[in-house]
């Protein structure tokens, strides 16, 4: 018997021990991953002092990738499709990422003026392009009306969602998930073919 309690007490030891590293694993990933979003957050500040186009937009590439990775979220970088008759590139694809077994393309513009139909529909055909391939839109500066009755046209036919760039700012600073965002912007387009974002 007394044999059985020192096994018994060595048992609840050694599981007692086991439940407080895993806590103890659980609360550093927690602390290690909003750390890595203050970090990314800080980088998407600083991209707003950024006064060269080119160099701003390569860099918020690597800012929502670092986004997308901290969630888990599997993404390919930007990358380029080569004509198959030696045309050079025949399409540049700032990245994709999957989300709920979903594919979607993603397209970000920093511009100074809100999108147009012509700034959208390149990625549009791009979209179009591709079967079972859904569309995102990360803006810095909005959309046009035009751009919008665009996009509500293709919407019977594929899912674009949009995004501004603000969006994402207040994403991190509520420490919300890309993921859910998205989530609740697809339903509300696939309920109620709304496009839902913030200016």
């Amino acid at each position: 018997d007394s044999t059985r309690l020192v096994n018994d007490v060595s048992q609840l030891q050694k599981d007692q021990n086991k439940r407080r590293e895993e806590e103890q694993a659980r609360v550093l990933e927690i602390k290690q991953k909003r750390k890595t979003r203050e970090e990314i957050k800080s980088d998407l500040n600083a991209l707003y002092r950024e006064t060269n186009a080119q160099k701003r937009g390569k860099q918020l590439e690597g800012v929502l990738n670092r986004l997308f990775d901290s969630e888990g979220i599997l993404l390919k970088e930007s990358f380029t499709i080569d004509g198959e008759n030696n045309e050079g590139i025949i399409q540049q694809i700032d990245g994709a990422i999957e989300v709920n077994s979903h594919l979607y393309l993603v397209e970000m513009k920093w511009w100074k003026d809100a999108l147009s139909p012509t700034d959208v529909s390149q990625h549009m055909m791009r979209i179009f392009s591709r079967s079972d391939v859904r569309g995102i839109f990360i803006s810095a500066s909005g959309y046009t009306d035009a751009a919008l009755i665009a996009i509500k046209k293709a919407l019977s036919h594929k899912i674009i969602v949009l995004f501004t760039l603000k969006e994402l700012v207040l994403l991190l600073e509520k420490e919300d998930s890309f993921e859910s965002l998205l989530k609740s912007k697809v339903e509300a387009l696939q309920l109620q073919e709304k496009l839902l974002f913030d200016i």
